[in-house]
């Protein structure tokens, strides 16, 4: 008899690191990790698309209230920690969910990016694309190719149910409730001390940089899909429907399928262990309050499910 697997999630909580402008401190990732692993901590934060972002990804841990306790008291550690590795660097830790001033300088910085093969290999890939970011004042700012992604802070949330079948149930779950987690913290945008058009909201910038459509122009790289998923191989089969990211132009490695979609709903794993990851919200403060959120609705779905077999 096969074991059924208890229920999980992990959390990626993203960061910017600053100056004390608040202009963004390019190069100050490695730094700030290197500094963390100088202190001796485990569970070592990883670099994002932009060289002054940062990730801490811990987990996993049970999908019950007692694991959610228990994962936000190692947040916030890992959070204090990451706050005192900047500031020994010399950096604040900013939670924002957009850069708060930026430049064109900055922009057009070869430090922009990060050095990660995978992270580079993407903002190669996108390097013709771009982002306009609208004020409500009748200006604009564009963003060169991917780069605005690297100017947005989100919270994603990792889920595995009991089963494949229970994760792609939750994973069409997730798809037709959309924005729906995120709206109570929909709050207004600014950036180098203007407000943002209401219409021009993280996600909306970030399918300007990476909405690519797939080679039959049926499917956009990033979005809510409009069907349903039945199996890992239907969703692996539209995958294979977009243009390979090439990591490496020498010896023809490819980024993996699950890393080059955008989706804001996100299949990942193998089969026997797959998890859903969701994308679209914010960064911001009331990190935890988010936090919470998105575990309540994982958590009520285990239940309902649940109850559903009995």
């Amino acid at each position: 008899m096969m074991e059924i697997a208890p229920p999980s999630f992990g959390i990626e909580l993203e960061f910017f690191l600053l100056g004390e402008d608040e202009f963004p401190a390019l190069g100050a990732t490695q730094r700030v990790i290197d500094r963390w692993l100088l202190q001796g901590y485990d569970r070592p934060p990883v670099p994002e698309l932009s060289s002054f972002q940062i990730e801490l990804n811990p987990g996993p841990w049970p999908l019950t209230p007692t694991g959610l306790e228990t994962a936000l008291g190692e947040l916030e550690r890992l959070v204090q920690r990451l706050d005192q590795c900047a500031r020994k660097e010399g950096v604040q830790l900013s939670t924002a969910a957009l850069i708060p001033r930026i430049s064109e300088s900055h922009l057009c910085s070869d430090q922009y990016f990060t050095s990660d093969p995978k992270l580079s290999a993407s903002s190669r890939h996108f390097r013709n694309s771009s982002a306009t970011v609208e004020f409500e004042d009748g200006s604009s700012l564009v963003f060169p190719g991917e780069s605005v992604v690297g100017c947005i802070n989100e919270i994603h949330i990792h889920v595995r149910h009991r089963t494949d079948n229970e994760t792609l149930r939750y994973y069409n779950h997730l798809n037709r409730k959309r924005d729906a987690l995120c709206a109570q913290f929909a709050a207004p945008l600014m950036l180098n001390g203007r407000m943002l058009k209401a219409s021009c909201s993280t996600t909306h910038l970030f399918s300007q940089a990476n909405g690519e459509m797939n080679i039959a122009g049926d499917l956009c790289r990033i979005g809510y899909l409009p069907m349903e998923i039945a199996s890992l191989d239907q969703y692996r089969r539209l995958a294979a429907s977009f243009t390979p990211i090439v990591v490496d132009e020498h010896t023809g490695e490819l980024m993996p399928i699950e890393r080059a979609l955008w989706f804001w709903v996100r299949l990942q794993g193998s089969s026997g262990s797959l998890r859903v990851e969701y994308r679209p919200m914010e960064m911001g403060d009331d990190w935890s309050a988010r936090v919470q959120q998105l575990f309540d609705d994982a958590y009520r779905f285990s239940l309902l499910e649940t109850q559903t077999a009995r």
